[in-house]
């Protein structure tokens, strides 16, 4: 369900490098959306919420509460009377009051697979947990409670819902929900966080109180969030601080950004023009793919307690697969040398530094970095199609999604031919972390549209650029204080990736024990410095 191929058709991808003007700090969000009815916590039917985290979240100090939210939306960028709806909000917040950071990350929910996904949160949950931010997950739109074009009426389509949407996965729990169509979808969003940041009856942060909020969403949600402020949501509600835009697929794209907003591109999505606009950074990261690995892998474990009823697991063996899941090619040729198996390069950690960043840029002012963009040969081996193939294509992608209309095809798949590589088939220029600038591995983020691949080094290769593991470990650990000095990487990813570093036994395959690694990897936090 959440194969490459599956993920390409909905996540259709976006644009643009920038050079961030300096600017003042934003006004933070006042909050002008309607105020919806939350009820909840939500209990019965299968006994947990479609999609939720397949861990025992006490163990990281965390709970989970589903709530409803009902009201009467407004549409925007046409003329359609205010609906009435009822959709589902998922939030994570810590269990001890003390630890909230006063930050709230609200997702998008992603529907590509048609089943409501918490995307982001499948790459950033360490980082949020350990932060104490708390998190909303939203079903935004139709297609995650009933289904694309569907609302189980008994007047459309016999009643009936996708069997991986809230209402078709367990009608015991979610069959009162309703959505009158995605023309709403913005105004839904905004009263969300309108009740997060100033609730008024049940209160969906506990005790908890905002002091600023997200809002984030990958790829059809990226687009989704373009198309939000575009609608001139954002400017009529102004309940969010700020956006982090995770690789959307527009060509039209908003030239005014109210509040901090970071676009983040894969090798996929990046495009050599140029976006300047004040409150905007762009970050298109060499390496990454769409999807990768890490994300496959975890993505199955989630929907499989979901759907199939797989018991949730302790802290302690959601570590253990973390390891494998995020090996970035230390371990030589797998699986990931085809479509099949996904990019490895760990596109998680640039997430968590762009959610960081605009934390920070909304609350004090200082922007996010910006780096150089991807370098592009020039090239395509993609030929100029006619305007009617084109217009042809735009009515397919509206026809699958009002949120995909924006979408050039032909420009998506002609532009990762066109990136300028190095020796060792790595792409030039862009964000370039740790694994980029002491590689182990070819990474191409542009090939089999989503997926990715990655090529590990030969052991001759990894013997010429690394005589020994510990020459590795220590270009690592200067390469890590460097991104993390640009705020790329944030402090805890960080200390992540030298601990791998230091594990792995670079320039040969296999592990190194703890007590045959370097001397610096028995304190990382101090080998990271202040």
């Amino acid at each position: 369900m959440f194969t490459a191929t599956v993920a390409a058709l909905g996540c259709l991808i976006g644009s643009v490098v920038a050079t961030q003007p300096t600017v003042a700090h934003a006004v933070p969000a006042a909050g002008n959306a309607a105020d919806p009815v939350v009820v909840g916590p939500v209990t019965g039917g299968r006994g947990h919420p479609q999609f939720v985290a397949p861990f025992v979240l006490d163990e990281y100090g965390y709970s989970v509460t589903e709530y409803l939210v009902s009201g009467t939306a407004r549409a925007y960028r046409t003329a359609a009377p205010p609906a009435p709806y009822s959709t589902r909000i998922m939030v994570y917040r810590p269990t001890d009051p003390a630890r909230f950071s006063g930050n709230v990350v609200q997702e998008w929910g992603n529907v590509t697979g048609q089943i409501d996904a918490s995307v982001e949160l499948v790459w950033s949950y360490r980082q949020i947990f350990e932060s104490g931010d708390a998190f909303v997950h939203v079903t935004a739109q139709q297609a995650g409670v009933c289904g694309m074009g569907l609302s189980g009426t008994p007047d459309v389509a016999g009643g009936v819902c996708v069997p991986t949407s809230l209402r078709g996965t367990d009608p015991a729990r979610y069959g009162t929900l309703t959505h009158p169509g995605d023309i709403y979808a913005d105004d839904i969003f905004s009263q969300v966080a309108q009740v997060v940041r100033r609730p008024v009856a049940t209160a969906p942060l506990g005790g908890l109180t905002a002091r600023q909020i997200i809002a984030v969403g990958e790829s059809q949600s990226a687009i989704a969030l373009d198309n939000y402020i575009l609608s001139g949501a954002d400017a009529a509600t102004r309940v969010f601080d700020g956006f982090v835009i995770d690789a959307d697929g527009h060509t039209e794209k908003p030239r005014a950004y109210r509040v901090p907003t970071v676009t983040v591109w894969s090798e996929e999505s990046a495009r050599p023009e140029h976006v300047l606009a004040p409150n905007h950074a762009t970050w298109s990261v060499a390496g990454a793919a769409h999807t990768d690995h890490w994300f496959i892998a975890e993505v199955t474990n989630w929907a499989a307690h979901s759907l199939l009823g797989a018991p949730a697991h302790g802290r302690a063996e959601q570590e253990v697969a973390e390891v494998g899941n995020g090996d970035y090619g230390t371990q030589g040729p797998g699986a990931s040398l085809t479509c099949a198996g996904n990019n490895q390069f760990p596109r998680r950690y640039v997430v968590d530094a762009a959610i960081a960043a605009v934390q920070t840029w909304a609350s004090t002012g200082v922007p996010a970095p910006q780096p150089p963009p991807l370098r592009f040969t020039g090239g395509s081996v993609v030929p100029e199609p006619g305007p009617a193939v084109r217009d042809g294509l735009g009515v397919l992608m509206n026809a699958i999604s009002p949120e995909l209309g924006g979408i050039d095809v032909v420009e998506l798949l002609g532009v990762p031919w066109a990136l300028a590589r190095d020796g060792d088939d790595n792409a030039i220029g862009g964000l370039r972390l740790p694994p980029m600038t002491v590689p182990v591995a070819a990474y191409d983020g542009s090939l089999c549209v989503a997926a990715g691949t990655t090529t590990p080094f030969s052991p001759q290769r990894l013997r010429e650029l690394y005589p020994t593991h510990a020459d590795y470990v220590a270009r690592v650990i200067d390469a890590v204080r460097d991104s993390v000095d640009q705020r790329f990487l944030t402090r805890r990813d960080g200390v992540e990736m030298i601990s791998r570093a230091c594990a792995s036994a670079i320039p040969n395959n296999g592990t190194t024990p703890p007590e045959q690694q370097p001397g610096e990897c028995s304190q990382v936090e101090a080998a990271l410095g202040a």
